[in-house]
């Protein structure tokens, strides 16, 4: 069978303003010759929302604001990552129509490796702020099936994505894991994801779906029950972090709603079970982190 493969590398250095994503502006380096299908299929992944990894970065919190006269300020600690630079190794391979399969295809693999810091911000009773941070990298692979469903003079080349994977990512090496996330709603079909299905690919149209206004809960297992897990929420322009709630031997619990006014753009989202290992926020541990994301939709009449 014939194979072709190529590797695109995508470098960005940005620096963070009050959103702390990764600038849009990029500097494409090809390793090699891009036949017309090698550069439809990478373009269509660097547009679709569903290779987006920058899932964890945060708007920088309020950790200053002045407090009201004789108010005591509640003690909390803060925490955000700040990538400063980016770096995504897209590779393809194309592969002719066969016995097994009815239309030219692709296989996708998207690398992405985030560079920055984790800033750890704590507030005493008494109104001290002590600052702490960090450098932080992580990793992010997934994977993607494109088949040539229409002819090469089509927009796009007839290319069109057909399969994804969820996302996986976190710090290299890492000592920590995920074992399995559970996804019940109140309508909605449920879900319950392994460590060993994460990153099979499956049919974009069998994604993940949800309504508007609905109860979502999750169950997540990792290690002994000494982690800490956030539940981020990532739609385009913006991401919320809720901690979920540690119920010992491992097992960690939340529920939330799904929004209930949304756009189009906005329907289209990632829920993400993000791992930090024990004393990272506390104490200044080394950084250690596992994150997994599953592309999902939200109804939209």
């Amino acid at each position: 069978m014939r194979t072709t493969q190529v590797l695109i590398l995508v470098g960005l250095v940005a620096l963070i303003a009050a959103f702390a994503g990764c600038s849009d502006d990029e500097m494409v380096v090809n390793t090699g010759n891009l036949t017309p299908d090698q550069q439809a299929v990478t373009d269509l992944v660097n547009q679709s929302s569903e290779f987006e990894h920058d899932i964890v970065s945060h708007s920088v919190p309020d950790t200053t604001a002045t407090l009201a006269p004789g108010a005591a300020a509640p003690e909390g600690r803060f925490w955000w990552r700040e990538y400063t630079s980016r770096t995504r190794v897209v590779t393809v391979n194309t592969y002719p129509a066969d016995v097994n399969h009815t239309y030219p295809y692709a296989d996708v693999t998207v690398s992405t490796t985030f560079s920055g810091t984790l800033n750890v911000v704590y507030r005493d009773t008494s109104g001290t702020y002590t600052r702490t941070s960090q450098a932080a990298s992580d990793v992010f692979t997934q994977y993607g099936r494109f088949e040539q469903l229409f002819s090469d003079t089509s927009p796009n080349r007839g290319w069109q994505l057909r399969q994804i994977s969820n996302i996986l990512g976190g710090s290299n090496p890492t000592a920590l894991s995920i074992d399995q996330v559970s996804v019940n709603a109140t309508s909605s079909e449920d879900h319950l994801y392994s460590s060993q299905d994460f990153m099979n690919l499956y049919d974009v149209a069998s994604r993940m779906t949800l309504e508007q206004d609905e109860v979502v809960y999750l169950m997540a297992q990792s290690g002994t029950g000494t982690n800490r897990l956030f539940r981020h929420d990532w739609s385009t322009g913006q991401v919320t972090r809720v901690e979920l709630v540690n119920q010992d031997f491992g097992f960690y619990s939340d529920s939330h709603t799904t929004p209930t006014s949304l756009t189009s753009a906005q329907a289209e989202r990632h829920l993400v079970i993000d791992v930090i290992a024990p004393g990272v926020l506390e104490s200044g541990a080394t950084y250690d982190a596992v994150i997994w994301a599953v592309p999902y939709h939200i109804n939209v009449p």
